[in-house]
């Protein structure tokens, strides 16, 4: 077996499939990897944890990169199908989570639609008049960051006032339409 020359404390290895956890002296099979479902990041874990936030959904795995130790998101480079969730709202105010990918507003007054803070950069999300009303006075739909500091292409708010129109979001350092 070829291991690494010069790993750090903690470095993980993996082999036919097996994963090897380097002590400072030697390597250690590592037997099986922990997997957490909950609010906030385990503590005192080895590296290959796997963490799913239990409010997100979004899952974790921690590794050490060469330089530090840190969460990533595992990426999936397969054919797997994705399955957006959707969301329909009734009321005048909904706050987006998130889970959220579209968000279609069948409201028949003005419906004010607030965005997460501080998602994951690459977060998604589609806001539609499915109404149909949305151009129509006191029918608009307003969409705004969940905080003052949360802001859509430096702009408070964004506002759909077209008959069943739609917008569609994506986040880096703050919202942006596209």
């Amino acid at each position: 077996m070829a291991f690494p020359i010069n790993p750090s404390t903690g470095q993980t290895h993996g082999i036919n499939g097996r994963v090897w956890s380097f002590n400072g002296y030697a390597w250690d099979k590592i037997e099986g990897y922990l997997f957490y479902y909950q609010q906030n990041p385990p503590t005192g874990i080895t590296f290959g944890t796997r963490w799913m936030d239990s409010d997100t959904g979004i899952e974790y795995i921690y590794i050490f990169d060469g330089n530090s130790s840190q969460w990533i998101q595992p990426t999936n480079n397969g054919s797997a199908v994705l399955i957006q969730a959707t969301k329909t709202v009734t009321g005048a105010t909904y706050f987006a989570t998130n889970a959220d990918f579209y968000i279609g507003v069948s409201y028949s007054g003005t419906a004010g639609i607030k965005l997460p803070s501080n998602p994951e950069i690459g977060r998604v999300m589609v806001v539609k008049d499915e109404s149909g009303h949305a151009g129509e006075p006191y029918k608009y739909i307003v969409i705004q960051g969940a905080t003052s500091g949360d802001k859509i292409d430096r702009e408070l708010t964004a506002t759909i006032n077209i008959n069943n129109a739609s917008l569609q979001f994506i986040y880096r350092d703050g919202w942006r339409i596209i």
